[in-house]
């Protein structure tokens, strides 16, 4: 009697093993995947990959939803209609195809239009844009280009400072191709907010004003560091709950990045245009500083998508001149959505490739992606 009520009981704890043990193995598996998922979310918020980010975040919510309570079937999520070309903006990004205001940079691109009235004349156009092409996220992973503690980038880009005046002083194109790398360390803390990388980026670039009447050919080399703690390329404070789309953010969050960096190269074209000028200097050493802060409760009050107000100021040095050279273009971002909306900038001081002094305050349509 003894010895079958034994047999019962052990028969019964097999049992259950079988039951639980399946649950357990995928609670761990599903552990797995939650780290994989949060060290790739790290890694696209310190290269700034935001639509990776929001791609990944979802990625996490819907992960976390299945190992937990999973919804009910009488309460079905509705799937919301896309938005008027919001797929084909997609289909750009995840072409590797991403347009904002300057390298490594998230503010949006932007696009002017005025005329006077008052005295007829035609209407005047201008932009500010940095549009970029980088190997695909899917490619770069299938061929060993990410992992969980390095990113490499490579791509080419188009920027562009234009205005359709008959003043070429302050307009310029830049063309790049690049290879780019980030480092993370220090991914041991289970805070992450003492995680911090370097990236440093290698370019080939040529320089041109907006009619190509003389263009500069030259190697440049730019290093920023990313360190978490200090809002050194990340957003502080973070989120405060929520993942993706259902963030829960403070009222106001700030960022910041410092650049340091070598142009060197010469004309390669327009030599006599370009004579004596500091254009022809053939050794710049950049410095860069970003900054940007989020009003996050401003903008939910006024049902905007984004309020911000940023910074991007560079001082470069001319060796063989012995001059310094210093740019700011700063002003406020009211994002109407994730990628549209308008601004208000201000911009000062003598930009390259000619150096001329500029002094503008201006309104224009944003778009980024």
């Amino acid at each position: 009697m003894k010895y079958r009520r034994a047999i019962r009981i052990r028969s019964f704890c097999i049992f259950t093993l079988s039951l639980v043990y399946p649950s357990l193995q995928a609670e761990e598996q599903g552990a797995g995947l939650k780290a994989e998922l949060k060290a790739k979310i790290e890694v696209a918020t310190a290269s700034e990959d935001w639509k990776q980010v929001e791609r990944l975040s979802k990625a996490l919510q819907n992960l976390e939803a299945t190992l937990g309570k999973k919804p009910s079937p009488s309460e079905p999520k509705e799937k919301k209609p896309a938005k008027p070309g919001e797929d084909a903006i997609k289909n750009l990004v995840k072409s590797g195809f991403h347009l904002s205001l300057a390298p490594q940079d998230d503010n949006p691109a932007k696009f002017s239009f005025s005329r006077n009235i008052q005295t007829g004349e035609g209407a005047k156009f201008g932009a500010d844009f940095f549009l970029e092409w980088n190997l695909p996220n899917s490619l770069a992973e299938d061929w060993g280009l990410h992992g969980d503690n390095y990113a490499w980038k490579f791509g080419a880009s188009v920027e562009g400072k234009l205005k359709s005046t008959d003043n070429m002083e302050l307009d310029a194109w830049r063309f790049r191709v690049t290879a780019n790398r980030w480092d993370f360390f220090n991914r041991d803390d289970s805070t992450k907010k003492n995680d911090w990388g370097l990236s440093w980026t290698l370019s080939l670039k040529e320089e041109a004003n907006r009619d190509f009447d003389f263009s500069r050919l030259s190697g440049e080399l730019t290093v920023t560091p990313t360190w978490a703690a200090a809002a050194i390329g990340v957003f502080q404070p973070g989120p405060v709950s929520g993942s993706g789309a259902d963030l829960d953010l403070p009222p106001v969050q700030f960022r910041w990045r410092p650049f340091i960096g070598i142009d060197a190269g010469g004309i390669v074209d327009g030599v006599q245009l370009a004579k004596g000028e500091e254009f022809r200097d053939p050794l710049w050493l950049v410095g860069r500083v970003t900054a940007k802060v989020r009003l996050n409760s401003l903008a939910k009050a006024l049902n905007f998508n984004e309020i911000s107000i940023f910074g991007d100021g560079k001082i470069v040095y001319l060796n063989e001149s012995e001059k310094w050279r210093t740019y700011l273009k700063t002003g406020i971002n009211f994002m109407l959505n994730d990628y549209a909306g308008f601004s208000i900038d201000y911009s000062v001081g003598k930009d390259s490739p000619k150096f001329q002094q500029e002094k503008l305050l201006e309104g224009a349509f944003t778009l980024k992606f």
